[in-house]
């Protein structure tokens, strides 16, 4: 039988929004459940793109449990203070109508996980059949520094779907946290996921981290540079090229410049967190020299 979401789901996943909201768009579901699917997949597409407003005009009224929770998605992508998103999320959890939803459940743990609540996360996707949920299991337990769990999920991912595209992600990921020849082996799932779907900024950027682990910094460039082409508004994008910037000895203009733009699209990010207190700590340490 025939996927009428596969184009979606995979074109989602791998971070091709644009061609994904056009596959969506095309033909009409088989049933509601389809239908629910596709909208919701359809919705994350425009979060994902900066478009979360498209989705806040859209879900409106009374509507199922999982664009309930996508709406949570898109006002979390725009609001500054994430609290009260978080509190949402909580009483949509306790609420008696919660039924465990796969959809649901896998929307509100990318929130989450987003939030590095990763326990939390982790408990609402573990028993969550879904492929896309087990990959996001992967990536928590990955964040967690267990990828020896995560190699296990990978394999039990691979007998449900070994050429999914949640699959390749996952064991692409959990090759690069093992290290060594396994990363060998993700640089070619990234090349193979390209020459099938097209590179995408999040596959581009996945090769460069693989490259980064190889210590291949000049080899990492490229696909960023192509990334931040795409986007230039990707902040796990500039945090990499901060880094491959600053290994491959590149004028502190280069560096500064990237720093400026990670600083306009994403000031709450971690990464600008750790740099302004180390910055800080520099300061007053030159200040008691100055003395």
């Amino acid at each position: 039988m025939s996927d009428s979401l596969f184009e979606l789901r995979t074109f989602f996943c791998l971070g091709n929004y644009g061609t994904a909201i056009h596959e969506g768009s095309k033909g009409r579901p088989k049933d509601e459940k389809s239908k629910l699917e596709r909208d919701v997949l359809l919705h994350r597409c425009y979060i994902e793109q900066g478009n979360a407003q498209v989705v806040l005009d859209e879900v409106k009224g009374s509507v199922p449990l999982a664009l309930q929770a996508t709406k949570l998605l898109a006002q979390y992508s725009k609001a500054e203070s994430k609290e009260s998103i978080l509190s949402s999320v909580k009483q949509m959890l306790q609420d008696p109508s919660w039924d465990g939803d796969e959809l649901a459940s896998l929307v509100l743990a990318t929130i989450l996980f987003s939030e590095n609540l990763l326990e939390e996360a982790l408990r609402l996707v573990f028993s969550n059949n879904r492929l896309d949920a087990r990959a996001l299991v992967v990536q928590i337990l990955l964040k967690l520094n267990r990828p020896d769990l995560a190699e296990k999920e990978v394999a039990a991912m691979q007998k449900m779907n070994e050429f999914a595209a949640p699959t390749q992600l996952a064991a692409a990921w959990t090759n690069v946290a093992l290290g060594g020849d396994r990363i060998k082996e993700a640089v070619s799932i990234y090349q193979d996921l390209m020459d099938k779907y097209g590179p995408s900024p999040l596959l581009l950027n996945n090769l460069a981290v693989a490259f980064m682990n190889q210590k291949r910094y000049q080899d990492a460039e490229a696909p960023l540079l192509q990334a931040i082409e795409r986007n230039s508004k990707l902040p796990e994008v500039l945090v990499n090229l901060i880094a491959v910037s600053q290994m491959l000895n590149k004028p502190a203009d280069t560096v500064n410049r990237y720093i400026a733009q990670l600083k306009s699209v994403a000031p709450s990010h971690p990464w600008l967190a750790d740099y302004n207190k180390k910055d800080q700590s520099f300061d007053n340490l030159a200040s008691k020299f100055a003395r």
